[in-house]
């Protein structure tokens, strides 16, 4: 994924569908982000969203996910 998105440390939306995609993990430390899609990409796996509180709303559908181990909901 690009990783440019560093430096993006307030981004609260984001769609990066039919990308391509085989890693999402530039995403795990924009803790800002609300809205998430990486619809239609090439993932295999989560990236972890732990920091992301402020997550209401994520599509990863269309991918090759296996485990939703790194998906851990907050109280």
């Amino acid at each position: 994924m690009v990783q440019c998105l560093s430096v993006c440390s307030r981004l609260e939306e984001l769609s990066v569908d039919r990308n391509l995609l085989e890693s999402a993990a530039a995403v795990e430390g924009l803790v800002h982000l609300k809205w998430l899609s990486l619809q239609s990409n090439r993932l295999t796996e989560l990236p972890s969203l732990h920091k992301l509180n402020q997550l209401s709303y994520f599509n990863f559908s269309d991918n090759s996910i296996s485990s939703l181990a790194n998906l851990k909901v907050a109280p």
